[in-house]
């Protein structure tokens, strides 16, 4: 399945297999500001630019659950399992917020752990084991975060006081972090021993 979003706000689903157009969503007239959908695919994920998320289950007819964080949402994440989203965004004074989507229930917020840096979180990936959470402030390189406690437990790219650049971020399935620079390079991460990759 592919979802379009056109200039007018209309949301399209399309199947890239028969390339037959399966219907609508319901958009926003403040436009898309970011999507994501699960790994299973069954959920989907959108920021609208007013703070509006919405999140579809594809597998049923009900309407989408919302809630409203705050504006200029810039990145979205899913669980594993689904369960819960996090989001972050311009302007959110260096945090990411953890929300449980189907109760529109926010269960966490997170500061950065360098205060002194005023870039705001601008890409978030979580591990395929549900135990890391990957954020980059784009003005020092991606933190790793254990979702238990979340401490953060280590941070690559330049010094945080010299700053960086922007990153987005990818796990793969093998839970290996991929970060692509603004610059186009890309950054490989051995998450699980917090270890640069040549």
């Amino acid at each position: 399945r592919l979802i379009v979003n056109l200039s007018n706000g209309i949301l399209e689903k399309w199947n890239l297999a028969t390339g037959e157009k399966l219907g609508s969503l319901e958009g926003d007239a403040s436009g898309v500001a970011a999507m994501t959908t699960s790994r299973d695919g069954r959920f989907l994920a959108i920021a609208f630019a007013n703070g509006m998320v919405r999140v579809w289950d594809t597998k049923s007819s009900e309407l989408p659950k919302s809630f409203t964080d705050s504006q200029w949402i810039l990145s979205l994440a899913f669980s594993p399992d689904g369960r819960c989203l996090a989001v972050s965004g311009y302007g959110d004074r260096r945090t990411f917020r953890i929300w449980d989507w189907q109760v529109g229930e926010k269960i966490l917020t997170r500061k950065n752990w360098h205060t002194s840096i005023p870039e705001d979180f601008d890409s978030l990936a979580w591990s395929p084991d549900g135990t890391l959470l990957a954020a980059n402030p784009a003005g020092q390189g991606p933190i790793i975060f254990e979702t238990k406690t979340w401490k953060p437990l280590a941070c690559w790219g330049q010094h945080p006081v010299s700053g960086g650049g922007q990153m987005r971020l990818a796990f793969s399935v093998d839970g290996t972090l991929i970060g692509q620079t603004d610059g186009g390079s890309l950054e490989i991460i051995n998450a699980s021993t917090l270890k640069d990759l040549e």
